[in-house]
């Protein structure tokens, strides 16, 4: 095995999972796809993007053996090579039984704690052979951050790295904001994330990250959308409760985006799918006595978040962004980068 020209992909696990997976890839010379969960560091950043360009899908496909450690995948492009690739083995490690693989590949299914199957297949150094994967990495980077200028969820999801606290942890939502953290942004290795994916539902988020800030006690930032909160908004309630600096970010882009990249029909989307609610969470804040602003730039948003670390309290910063932009630099980046 350790000798075959592998790929590991990176599904959801922890911290200490995500960090051995990372260096145990890195020493055998196979790509790592990570996760948004999967706390790996993203060593090839914006694998949502770049698999898009068939060189990538194209080198990719050279490889012997697939190991995925950890399941939940998020990236449309990921899951859609996941589907499509053909090794000769393809083997998944995780500690959860169930079916994980929805493409059903012939190969290993492993019932198992990921970090001590790792200690029981030790790896042997060998030399990096996805040279075309680490080049359209670097260059979908660099077009990232031309693009992402500006204030919006794009730009937030793209410099969430920044903007974690220190020793902290963080809790990401559904729909469209776990995506666009995971095509645009990267995050620290080993740096706790937590998320309640499930079916994807958007029920229950802000009552989850509330319950992770008390177990744990640290510090922690928390993103939603708005239809998120509004299905959840009676658990700001909880935030009173917290023992650390909470900050809930909001992004109200006024509906379900996600589904405006979803073939739905067009004339029905918004009424059906989106369900704009013209909301504004200000007042919500004030009924349970929480601190709350609605940057209106970059720098007011750094400048929130800064005092926010600083109070052991929660704090909700509503991000009142363009409906459909977030969206639609997504759209844009999977086209100019599938050309590169």
């Amino acid at each position: 095995m350790r000798q075959q020209r592998g790929v590991v992909i990176a599904g959801r696990m922890n911290a200490k999972d995500g960090v051995k997976a990372a260096q145990w890839a890195q020493t055998l010379g196979w790509p790592l796809i990570g996760d948004v969960l999967s706390q790996t560091g993203q060593p090839l950043p914006c694998a949502d993007l770049w698999l898009s360009n068939p060189k990538a899908v194209e080198e990719l496909n050279q490889a012997e053996i697939v190991i995925q450690l950890g399941s939940g995948l998020t990236g449309k492009r990921l899951l859609q090579w996941q589907t499509k690739c053909a090794p000769k083995e393809y083997w998944i490690v995780d500690p959860n039984c169930g079916r994980l693989d929805p493409a059903q590949h012939r190969g290993r299914r492993i019932i198992a704690d990921i970090s001590r199957w790792l200690d029981l297949h030790e790896a042997e150094p060998g030399a990096p052979w996805y040279k075309e994967c680490v080049q359209l990495s670097k260059e979908t980077a660099k077009i990232v951050e031309s693009k992402c200028v500006g204030f919006g969820e794009a730009q937030l999801a793209h410099r969430i790295g920044k903007y974690l606290p220190e020793n902290g942890q963080f809790f990401v939502g559904n729909s469209l904001i776990v995506r666009l953290i995971d095509a645009l942004g990267q995050l620290p290795a080993g740096y706790p994330v937590y998320s309640n994916r499930g079916a994807s539902g958007i029920d229950g988020l802000i009552s989850t990250a509330a319950g992770v800030q008390l177990a744990t006690g640290k510090p922690t930032l928390s993103i939603v959308g708005d239809l998120s909160a509004l299905y959840d908004v009676n658990s700001l309630a909880l935030l009173r409760h917290a023992t650390a600096p909470f900050v809930q970010i909001i992004v109200n882009n006024n509906g379900g985006q996600i589904f405006s990249l979803l073939p739905t029909p067009q004339a029905e989307r918004t009424r059906f799918y989106q369900m704009p609610q013209d909301a504004d969470f200000a007042h919500t804040a004030g009924m349970f006595s929480l601190r709350y602003c609605a940057p209106k730039c970059r720098e007011d948003l750094e400048t929130a978040l800064a005092e926010a670390w600083k109070i052991p309290a929660a704090t909700v910063i509503e991000l009142k962004v363009n409906e459909t932009e977030g969206a639609q630099m997504l759209r844009s980046l999977l086209k100019e980068v599938s050309r590169l």
